[in-house]
């Protein structure tokens, strides 16, 4: 099943899930697979939302995933 959704603040992520197992890729800065893991469980994928840095870009931050 595929079905479209909002995910740690972006909204343009499509969730692809299959039995218990799940996946979640962004089209906001990719695409990118920024979760996967059994439904309810932890992501086997890094998430560190609240590291970030200043740059002379703006503000740079670790999106996780693969």
């Amino acid at each position: 099943m595929v079905e479209k959704l909002e995910y740690a603040g972006y909204p343009n992520n499509y969730r692809v899930s299959a039995g218990n197992l799940e996946a979640i890729v962004t089209a906001d800065y990719g695409p990118r697979v920024i979760r996967f893991g059994f439904k309810g469980g932890p992501n086997e994928l890094g998430e560190l939302p609240h590291l970030s840095m200043d740059t002379p870009y703006g503000q740079w931050r670790i999106r996780g995933g693969h």
